[in-house]
């Protein structure tokens, strides 16, 4: 009897170890299974606000990609997850930059705008590659109405049209790299002191541009039309 004991009781032991290296074991929870390819492109345009929050356009035509949208702006913050340079950090300002090619990873119930272009907020974005700004310049023209001195630099104020709001307008930042020509002279160099309240001017900007009205934009070139 008291074999018998032992022996079923071995036989159970024996069992339960065998159950638990059959039972299936419990899947990792990565985040990033869930995570869908919502939009991958080149950086566009950037605006920033004071708060660390930022509005970056991205523009994949003429990409083959498995992206639910061809382009999206990206509504991210200071939680928001970025990769880059094989490094996994928060967002903030300047991590991603105009002309970088990024793809953006939205949870399956994130909301999306039915605007056009569709914006949203991403759990995560990949900078797969980095790119150059001169590719994604963007030109403004318009009048200039306001000048203001702020240390080594000019604050001037580009106003787009006779009637146009505010928002349509620039602030143009201008420093000792901004390239100053006319379009009587082109080969000719101009200073900031050549710039004046009355003067039609083109200003080419890097892309970025803050959150504010008017928009402010750092200046890389202007050019005076007579």
């Amino acid at each position: 009897m008291k074999k018998l004991l032992l022996g079923a009781l071995a036989l159970t032991v024996c069992s339960l170890f065998l159950f638990a290296g059959c039972a299936p074991s419990s899947a990792p929870s990565d985040t990033d299974e869930e995570l869908t390819l919502t939009a991958a492109g080149t950086v566009t345009d950037i605006v920033s606000s004071e708060d660390g929050t930022a509005s970056i356009t991205v523009d994949g035509s003429g990409m083959e990609s498995d992206a639910v949208y061809q382009s999206m702006i990206l509504h991210v913050a200071n939680g928001t997850v970025v990769e880059a340079d094989g490094k996994t950090d928060t967002y903030r300002d300047g991590m991603i930059k105009v002309g970088d090619t990024v793809e953006a990873y939205f949870l399956p119930t994130a909301p999306v705008t039915a605007s056009e272009p569709p914006q949203g907020t991403p759990e995560k974005i990949v900078v797969t590659a980095s790119g150059s700004s001169s590719d994604v310049q963007r030109e403004f023209q318009g009048t200039i109405t306001e000048i203001d001195k702020d240390n080594d630099y000019l604050l001037v104020y580009v106003q787009s049209g006779e009637d146009s709001e505010p928002a349509d307008d620039l602030r143009a930042v201008v420093s000792s790299d901004t390239v100053i020509t006319s379009e009587s002279a082109p080969e000719q160099a101009l200073s900031m002191d050549d710039l004046a309240v009355g003067q039609a001017v083109t200003v080419t900007t890097d892309g970025r541009m803050t959150f504010s009205i008017p928009p402010q934009a750092n200046a890389l070139s202007i050019v005076l039309h007579s």
